[in-house]
């Protein structure tokens, strides 16, 4: 595990910012297509 020495004990923590961040990516990569 990566995260373990980040000391996160939530794993849902993490989900939620990396939903966040390709949420994110998607949101850019269709702006950039249409």
């Amino acid at each position: 595990m990566a995260y373990k020495n980040l000391d996160i004990g939530d794993p849902t923590f993490v989900d939620r910012i990396v939903k966040r961040f390709s949420l994110t990516v998607n949101v850019a990569l269709k702006g950039r297509i249409d």
